[in-house]
C-alpha cells in the first residue's frame, strides 16, 4: 500500500536510526517528492528489521559531524547535510529590512465553545513541532526568528473556505509586508499605496509583481478549520491547509460532484487538478516553509486534497 502522503514517511523517518535518516535525507536535499509520494511500506520493512538490532552510530561515523560534552552525546551536523538549509538565506533577503520573521501565519476558520479546547491544543502541538524539528536538524537558532502570527476574527472568518481565507490572508499581507521593505524596493514599485493596491489584486504573481521576491511567509498561509481540529484524533495525525496567495480563479463557484467524487474542490477528476491549497502535516510545516522559500516549488509539492484525508 502507497503511503498516503508525504508527511507519513517523514513521520516514518524521524523514528529510524541514522543510516537510514541519510538515505531519506538525501531525497529531501534532491528535492524529490516522488521518492516520498510512491515510496512503499514493504520496501521499509527491511530497512526497519535492520535498524532493530542496529546501535545508533557515534558522532564519529560521520563525515563532518562532531560531538560535545554533557550528559550523553550530541550528534551536531554539517550544515550541508541539514534538512532545512533555505530558511536561513532567506532571512537575509535583501529586500526586506533587518529582522523579519519567518514562518506560515494561521487563519483560524473555526468558532464556537466546543472549538476553543482543541484550538488551543492544536496551535501548542504545532509550537512544539516546530520547535522539534528545528532542534532535530541542529538549527536551534532559527527559533527566535520564528513567529507564528495568528489571524482571528470570528465575525468575518467563521465557517471560512479557503477563498474568503485568502482574501483575509492578503489583506494582512497588505498590511504588514510594505513597511518590512527597503527604501528601493518601495521606489521600485512606486511606493507603499501602489504596492498595497497589487497586493490585494488578484493579479498573477509574475516577475514585476512586488511579492514575487519576498519569502514564504508573505506568499503562503496556512489555515485550521473544523476538518483539521478533527485531524487532532484521525490517524494521519494532525493538519493544517496551507493555500497560495497567487490563485486566480477567485470565485468559488459549486465543483462538479460528477467529476470531482473523491476530490475536496477543484472541477475535474485530474489528480492533478491544482485547487490552490492542500492538506499539510504539522510534522512538515517547516520542511515546506524551507521547500517554498525556493520560488516555483509549490506546484512541485502540491499534492490534491481528498476529502477522506482527515476521516480515512
Amino acid at each position: 500500500m502507497p503511503i498516503r502522503s508525504l508527511s507519513s514517511l517523514r513521520n516514518t523517518r524521524l523514528r529510524l536510526y541514522a543510516p537510514s535518516r541519510i538515505l531519506l535525507m538525501t531525497c529531501v536535499q534532491q528535492r524529490r517528492p516522488s521518492v516520498y509520494t510512491y515510496f512503499q511500506f514493504s520496501t521499509l520493512k527491511p530497512i526497519l528489521k535492520e535498524q532493530r538490532s542496529t546501535p545508533p552510530p557515534s558522532p564519529s561515523d560521520i563525515p563532518g559531524a562532531s560531538k560535545t560534552q554533557g550528559e550523553g552525546m550530541t550528534l551536531q551536523l554539517p550544515k550541508d547535510s541539514r534538512d532545512y538549509r533555505e530558511i536561513e538565506p532567506s532571512l537575509s533577503n535583501p529586500y526586506l529590512r533587518s529582522n523579519a520573521p519567518w514562518g506560515f501565519i494561521v487563519v483560524r476558520a473555526v468558532y464556537g465553545p466546543s472549538s476553543d479546547a482543541p484550538w488551543s491544543r492544536m496551535i501548542e502541538t504545532l509550537r512544539s513541532r516546530v520547535a522539534s524539528a528545528l532542534k532535530t536538524d541542529d538549527q536551534n537558532d532559527l527559533l527566535p526568528r520564528f513567529e507564528m502570527t495568528i489571524l482571528e476574527d470570528e465575525a468575518t472568518l467563521a465557517g471560512a473556505d479557503s477563498y474568503a481565507v485568502r482574501r483575509a490572508f492578503r489583506a494582512w499581507v497588505a498590511k504588514d509586508l510594505p513597511a518590512r521593505l527597503c527604501d528601493n524596493y518601495l521606489e521600485k514599485y512606486g511606493g507603499a499605496e501602489q504596492i498595497r493596491a497589487k497586493l490585494l489584486s488578484n493579479d498573477t504573481h509574475l516577475i514585476d509583481h512586488p511579492i514575487d521576491d519576498v519569502p514564504p511567509r508573505w506568499k503562503y498561509c496556512t489555515f485550521v478549520d473544523e476538518a483539521c481540529l478533527r485531524s487532532l484524533i484521525s490517524w494521519n495525525g494532525p493538519a493544517l491547509k496551507i493555500l497560495t496567495s497567487d490563485w486566480v480563479q477567485e470565485s468559488p463557484g459549486a465543483p462538479t460532484e460528477e467529476f470531482t467524487v473523491d476530490w475536496d474542490g477543484g472541477e475535474t477528476d485530474d489528480s492533478l487538478e491544482d485547487v490552490g491549497w492542500m492538506f499539510l502535516d504539522m510534522y512538515d510545516y517547516v520542511f515546506m516553509y524551507d521547500v517554498l522559500a525556493t520560488p516555483n516549488l509549490w506546484q512541485v509539492y502540491y499534492d490534491r486534497p481528498y476529502k477522506s484525508y482527515v476521516d480515512h
